[in-house]
């Protein structure tokens, strides 16, 4: 699937793009600089059932030089 996430620091984190593939990401409400990531399956939308969650492809924009980000990637695997 092929998401974009925007975030109120600015922060943009996207999978809109050939081989993207972010289901899902949102930001811990204590902590600004989590965010936990969910995978799509590997041959989602095309194929409907047996998918895959065995890698991860997205960007992030806006990140700031200073700043020490944690990326929590969830659901991987089958």
């Amino acid at each position: 699937q092929q998401n974009t996430f925007e975030f109120g620091d600015g922060l943009v984190i996207t999978s809109k793009f050939d081989s993207g593939n972010l289901k899902s990401c949102t930001q811990k409400e204590d902590n600004k600089n989590y965010f936990e990531c969910l995978m799509s399956g590997d041959g989602l939308p095309y194929t409907p059932v047996g998918h895959y969650k065995s890698w991860f492809y997205f960007s992030v924009k806006g990140a700031k030089s200073n700043q020490e980000y944690t990326f929590s990637m969830r659901n991987m695997g089958f």
